[in-house]
């Protein structure tokens, strides 16, 4: 498996994993209040859903 550092070297993109999806409190506060979330899970749906597109 190539690691991080080797993928940004060949110019190719780590996968995205949901399993690293991890927000501090402060983070969980700065995006919830930037997109009026404030459901857990549903702030989660919706960050893997920005991050998905903006790979595509």
């Amino acid at each position: 498996m190539a690691t991080l550092q080797t993928q940004q070297k060949e110019g190719t993109r780590p996968s995205l994993d949901e399993q690293l999806y991890a927000l501090d409190e402060a983070e969980f506060e700065f995006f919830s209040s930037q997109t009026g979330i404030k459901d857990g899970e549903e702030l989660k749906k919706h960050i893997v859903k920005v991050q998905t597109e903006a790979y595509a």
